[in-house]
């Protein structure tokens, strides 16, 4: 009884560790994206600039 309440503890806490890694990653990547879809906007802003003043 002991045992098994240590094994549930043990892989409750195992399945918390990996839910906060998973967010984690979720929120680098969604940081990654919007660097990248600021980045593009940037270079719109500047290829549209020396269009009109070249």
């Amino acid at each position: 009884m002991v045992v098994e309440n240590i094994i549930t503890a043990e892989a409750e806490a195992a399945v918390d560790a990996n839910t906060t890694i998973h967010t984690v990653e979720a929120i680098v990547i969604s940081e990654k994206v919007i660097e990248a879809a600021v980045n593009c906007l940037q270079f719109e802003r500047t290829s549209m600039f020396r269009m009109f003043f070249p």
